[in-house]
């Protein structure tokens, strides 16, 4: 079926998108049929997680961090009966032991991250500690899903990595946007919101720079040190002019000196 959009040999570029999403569907047919034929599947875990969004014929991934590209989901299968007690909600009855009754199904449409991955195995397998104490204070760290409910306003942050790296951008995100903090160029800092309208299912952007709307940049100060993220020692590594940029007027790159200095 062709969906539409600039076409090159029959085939516009969103029909690619949903072609390789049903290949992707197709592989992991393949595989848990093959663990049910085996007879392993009921004793598997497996998971699931985008790499990164698209923006079908763009690959604006290879130079810029977008909504499209944040906003992908992360999933777990695991046996009910390898689920602890501690992975159900409320009770310890055997009447409640249901998936529908499980912190997993609870944190479906809550904002979670790549780094939630560990934590759950984690608690999954039974540490009895999920992060040491040197890896909270220095390391940007996730949460089990196994056992708590992510909170509805959760912050995660994250520090782009290949091929962006050299762009050197802080991305704060939540479940409904993300604050993407450009380290080598602050003029460019900017809020994204994931909404994708039906009608414009990758195109349409939100995106909110904070050279325009100084508003939003103090919002985000007021979230982030609620959150104990600004004094965060990834924070202060990473992005130690952060809350400088949060505060100040952004026509300039983060080097430039303030009038007067």
């Amino acid at each position: 079926e062709d969906y539409g959009g600039d076409t090159s040999c029959g085939f516009s570029d969103v029909s690619r998108y949903f072609s390789s999403i049903r290949t992707i569907d197709e592989a992991l047919k393949s595989i848990f049929d093959s663990l049910r034929e085996s007879g392993h599947l009921n004793n598997t875990i497996i998971m699931g997680a985008g790499d990164h969004g698209e923006v079908p014929g763009v690959l604006e991934r290879m130079s810029d961090v977008n909504a499209p590209l944040l906003s992908i989901p992360l999933w777990v299968y695991v046996p009910q009966h390898l689920l602890p007690d501690r992975a159900f909600m409320g009770t310890r009855d055997n009447d409640r032991r249901s998936a529908d009754n499980t912190y997993l199904r609870a944190n479906v449409n809550r904002g979670v991250s790549i780094l939630d991955v560990v934590p759950t195995l984690r608690d999954l397998i039974g540490f009895d500690v999920i992060y040491s104490s040197e890896e909270m204070e220095k390391c940007v760290v996730g949460q089990s899903l196994l056992s708590q409910v992510s909170p509805q306003n959760r912050i995660m942050m994250s520090w782009q990595g290949l091929p962006l790296q050299g762009h050197q951008i802080g991305i704060f995100s939540t479940a409904s946007e993300a604050l993407l903090y450009y380290k080598k160029d602050p003029s460019q800092t900017k809020q994204v919101d994931y909404i994708f309208p039906p009608e414009d299912l990758f195109f349409n952007r939100s995106e909110h720079p904070l050279n325009e709307e100084p508003a939003i940049g103090q919002k985000w100060k007021i979230r982030l040190h609620k959150e104990g993220l600004l004094n965060h020692a990834a924070v202060k590594r990473w992005m130690p002019k952060l809350e400088q940029v949060l505060d100040r007027p952004m026509g300039k790159k983060e080097n430039e000196p303030e009038p007067g200095e």
